[in-house]
């Protein structure tokens, strides 16, 4: 309920602490005690005391908060390395803000402990975040960096490595940053907006095409064109995460316009609209079928059987005119995608192995107005006009909403081309600036 401390009402948080304060106060088993929201609330009314003083009556306030210890302690979001998440670093957050603010020095330790443990384990060696979000990749770096300024502000030695934590991860942040704003693959975290994260980081784009890529993430960037790939090193998205099934998925822009995007996910949910904006029907990829590049991942696959399931694991590669992705296709074969940029033309190239026939189906999802005419599909811009032709596919247009925060989001269009033959398979797209 609080993101920032410059344009808050001191007024309104006391009125909101009392109400709150009366209603859940005391610890209990209610969702208002779950660690995750506990270590929330303490952080953000401790960041808020740092500019204002703490709402009162202050000896109350202050046992309140003292109980969220072993409120958090007690029901420390840790389920094994397979089935933890973030959470457990939000956790170690809230016992970090608890122990340097209210001078409980064991609280602290134990909150510093988790946060650099989890450090090592949830941030991959690039720096970027393992769940399949860029989202929530800004959402842990904001975490860290706002560890790291109470450490700094209080003096303490551990300052130095919770900053180290902090670069390592805004070098894929700034690369994940397009020049027309950030692309939200994966999940969008409710907690707050990109807008809003994004202003509070202050991160400029910078292009790091080999950063990431071993991580599953590619920059590439050549003359007006800019996109952000993503393809999961393990091919099933990570569990627990925020990813989706987005293999080879993209966006893309032409200078400061986004061109085509990943239209991310509006909410939470196992079905219906939910689940459609996770799997590939709301992505810039191929499908076979209808199917998802890979099955669902599930808490109890181990990793030998999800490698024999998922074969070969996937293989992003920047090009000296483009991105390559080879994979394997659950069911028919391998699946090697080529995008190719000359000039303000961009062309894809899709090879598909295997045998039997099926339906084909390629996606691209985007912001602009789109239009079909003699074939072929118009997409108008702010002051750009691109063409995308499929030859041989039957092209048509579906409208999708492209989401920029948790339940917000606006009209997009999505160009289905479609074929039903017999593989093996190759088809061309290709778009260009009129």
């Amino acid at each position: 309920w609080m993101t920032a401390v410059d344009d808050i009402d001191p007024a309104w948080v006391q009125a909101l602490w009392q109400a709150w304060r009366k209603a859940f106060g005391t610890p209990s088993t209610h969702w208002a005690w779950h660690p995750y929201t506990a270590s929330e609330r303490v952080t953000n009314i401790l960041s808020f005391a740092r500019a204002y003083g703490l709402p009162g009556p202050l000896d109350d306030t202050l046992s309140v908060l003292a109980g969220h210890a072993p409120a958090i302690a007690v029901k420390l979001e840790y389920f094994g390395d397979h089935h933890t998440s973030n959470h457990l670093a939000n956790n170690g957050m809230g016992l970090y803000f608890l122990g340097l603010m209210l001078d409980m020095e064991n609280t602290a330790a134990i909150g510093l402990r988790i946060l650099l443990e989890e450090a090592g384990r949830i941030i991959l060696p690039s720096g970027v975040l393992r769940e399949g979000s860029s989202h929530y990749h800004l959402l842990v770096l904001a975490l860290y960096q706002k560890a790291a300024e109470l450490a700094s502000a209080c003096g303490r030695p551990e300052a130095v490595d919770l900053s180290a934590i902090c670069e390592k991860m805004k070098g894929p942040a700034r690369a994940l940053l397009l020049p027309g704003g950030l692309p939200l693959i994966g999940d969008i975290s409710p907690d707050i907006s990109p807008e809003k994260l994004l202003a509070g980081l202050d991160l400029e784009p910078a292009p790091a095409a080999e950063l990431m890529v071993a991580d599953g993430w590619l920059r590439f960037d050549q003359g007006p064109w800019s996109g952000l790939w993503h393809a999961s090193p393990e091919g099933f998205t990570h569990m627990p995460g925020h990813g989706h099934q987005d293999m080879g998925g993209f966006e893309l822009h032409h200078g400061n316009e986004p061109v085509l995007v990943d239209p991310g996910r509006g909410a939470y949910g196992e079905t219906g609209e939910a689940a459609q904006y996770r799997s590939a029907e709301a992505h810039n990829g191929l499908s076979i079928d209808g199917g998802d590049p890979y099955p669902a991942n599930r808490p109890y696959y181990d990793a030998t059987f999800r490698k024999h399931i998922a074969g070969t694991p996937p293989v992003l590669t920047a090009l000296a005119d483009g991105v390559s992705l080879r994979y394997q296709k659950e069911k028919t074969g391998e699946h090697l995608r080529q995008w190719s940029f000359s000039g303000d033309r961009m062309t894809i190239r899709d090879d598909l192995t295997g045998t039997g026939k099926h339906r084909i189906v390629r996606r691209l999802i985007s912001p602009l107005a789109a239009e079909s005419s003699d074939g072929k599909v118009i997409l108008q811009g702010q002051e750009k006009t691109y063409r995308l032709d499929c030859e041989g596919a039957e092209i048509s247009l579906q409208p999708i909403t492209c989401w920029r925060a948790y339940g917000q989001g606006a009209a997009g269009s999505m160009i289905v081309f479609s074929n039903h033959q017999s593989l093996p398979f190759q088809g061309v797209l290709s778009m260009e600036v009129l």
